[in-house]
């Protein structure tokens, strides 16, 4: 089992095709959960995500993520795709606006070896 942090939350995972996928706060509640649906490093992982945090978004149903990097001339390109959701649902608007906090923290991480210090 894997594990890392994630929005001060404890990522658990195995990381093989099928398997679960957990996010829990420090008191151990779920905020998120999901499986995995393709892992493969470096280039590729695809999950399914639901939020637990806010009974509006859990109501909504799990997404579809797909995070791929590959290289543009040189330089890499992270692409970040959600899939099975609403357009005009909550989700969207939110994933709209945590997303660049979260791709922020990876290139911070990437480029520096520190995670982004927390707001």
């Amino acid at each position: 089992m894997a594990v890392m942090n994630f929005y001060g939350t404890r990522v658990e995972s195995s990381w093989e095709p099928g398997s679960p996928l957990r996010y829990a706060a420090s008191d151990g509640t779920v905020v998120a959960d999901g499986k995995v649906i393709a892992f493969e490093p470096p280039s590729r992982l695809e999950i399914t995500f639901h939020a637990r945090w806010d009974p509006e978004l859990e109501a909504e149903g799990p997404v579809r993520e797909v995070w791929s990097v590959t290289d543009a001339e040189g330089a890499t390109l992270l692409t970040v795709e959600l899939w099975d959701l609403d357009p005009a649902g909550k989700t969207l608007d939110d994933f709209a606006h945590g997303l660049p906090f979260i791709v922020s923290g990876l290139k911070t991480l990437v480029e520096t070896g520190k995670p982004l210090a927390a707001a």
